[in-house]
């Protein structure tokens, strides 16, 4: 009892003196939650006192325990460090950022409070990098996304460290909640203490030297709006423009002669922006990762045929799975564990049996469904698991809504159809023609 009261006292404390500089804004739990979580805080204390005369208690590996801490809404209480806070150095030393991405932004946050004077470029209209969503307006937008997609991680990793998700925002959130996530991180942190240059498409950064015997960069970048090519000289750089920049294709794909090809279409996932295009069409999507599987199931919305052509064959994972307790958990938070509790330094080794036994962890969330599909299992269990997160592609494979074709991409005949190696028999097939 002694320790629970001291423990909410502190507690009770701290949250004053933060109220009081005006750093946090704490909304009140509910009845029910204070109770659950008082009641964890008693156990937890029993725990330790009982630790400390040498008896041996587990309530912290109970199940009702753990579904006990399961059910405590983490409380409304956000961190706010208002950008205001930090302010720019005059005389600071000035960097120029490269991408208003999160990485981007993430760095030119800290460059604020290390003193420095960052300003952000980008060719784009507005912040969010990769996870800008279409702009009906401006079809020549450099959009990365298709309409639909959703992120394979959830938002309790997928964020920043420092700045939380609004609670109704979607586990796994759309592309456009993506993007209000990170332009209220811009907002928060950066808007008003830091110069951006939107719209503008860096050309060249090349090293100087100053009167002063320092290196300095010379940023030019060329102004989208007025095509005005502008100089600037900066202390630094912080390159972030990301490496979704530029996509890449098979070699093969530069010496196709684009116009034998006829109706038959080439395009990278990058450009992909709904099944709408693909109505009634034949797709061929190469590739048996994350991007290519979920646009698999996408374009079974309109297609007319969808052949996945898979040179090597990954774990595909739901979005939501079950632990051993029956506890629904998103995805990431049953593969991202440490392998040793913190603060001892993670030591991960990839030996044929660690691999072995990835394998069989992600059986076990799979099951059989995947075996007993034309996609099959991964055949070497002596080397590293790929995995792939999809709802829904080994159901539509099932269905035969989805061709599974395994095999290596090597050409494409001028009558459309794929010279493709085959992975079980090392021959060459030709998978008919599509995008007709």
């Amino acid at each position: 009892v002694s320790a629970i009261a001291i423990s909410w006292l502190f507690a009770f404390r701290l949250q004053s003196a933060l109220q009081a500089v005006g750093r946090i804004d704490v909304t009140p739990m509910p009845r029910r939650q204070t109770a659950v979580l008082l009641a964890c805080y008693a156990l937890m204390s029993a725990n330790w006192l009982s630790r400390q005369k040498g008896v041996a208690l587990s309530f912290s590996s109970s199940p009702v325990f753990r579904r006990s801490v399961a059910r405590v809404r983490r409380p409304s209480v956000r961190v706010m460090m208002s950008s205001t806070t930090s302010t720019l150095d005059e005389d600071g030393k000035q960097v120029a950022v490269i991408g208003a991405g999160v990485s981007g932004l993430v760095s030119a946050r800290h460059l604020i409070d290390a003193g420095l004077r960052p300003t952000i470029y980008d060719s784009a209209k507005a912040v969010g990098g990769a996870w800008t969503p279409a702009d009906p307006e401006d079809q020549s937008a450099a959009v990365k996304m298709w309409s639909g997609l959703r992120t394979n991680l959830s938002k309790l990793t997928c964020r920043f460290s420092d700045w939380p998700w609004s609670e109704d925002a979607s586990i796994f959130p759309s592309v456009a909640e993506m993007n209000e996530y990170i332009t209220s991180y811009a907002r928060h942190y950066l808007f008003g203490s830091c110069k951006f240059q939107l719209e503008s498409m860096v050309v060249s950064v090349k090293q100087v030297a100053s009167q002063d015997g320092t290196t300095k960069y010379s940023v030019e970048w060329q102004d989208l709006t007025s095509q005005k090519r502008i100089q600037k000289v900066f202390d630094g750089v912080v390159v972030a423009s990301g490496f979704f920049s530029a996509p890449i294709l098979p070699e093969f794909v530069g010496t196709v002669d684009k116009s034998k090809l006829g109706e038959t279409e080439i395009v990278h996932s990058s450009e992909y922006k709904s099944h709408e295009t693909f109505k009634e069409k034949r797709v061929a999507v190469v590739g048996s990762s994350f991007s290519a599987l979920e646009i698999a199931a996408d374009l079974t919305h309109s297609a007319s045929r969808i052949v996945s052509i898979c040179s090597s064959v990954p774990w595909v994972l739901p979005r939501w799975v079950s632990d051993s307790e029956g506890t629904v958990l998103p995805i990431d938070m049953a593969l991202f564990k440490r392998s040793h509790a913190f603060p001892q330094a993670e030591s991960v080794q990839l030996t044929p049996e660690s691999c072995r036994q990835r394998h069989r962890f992600l059986k076990s969330i799979v099951g059989e469904k995947q075996l007993n599909s034309d996609l099959g299992e991964p055949s070497d269990w002596d080397k590293p698991a790929h995995v792939a997160i999809s709802n829904d592609f080994l159901d539509l494979v099932r269905e035969r809504r989805i061709e599974v074709f395994h095999g290596r991409l090597e050409g494409i005949c001028e009558d459309g159809s794929l010279r493709v190696i085959d992975s079980n028999t090392g021959n060459e097939s030709s998978v008919e023609a599509f995008c007709h």
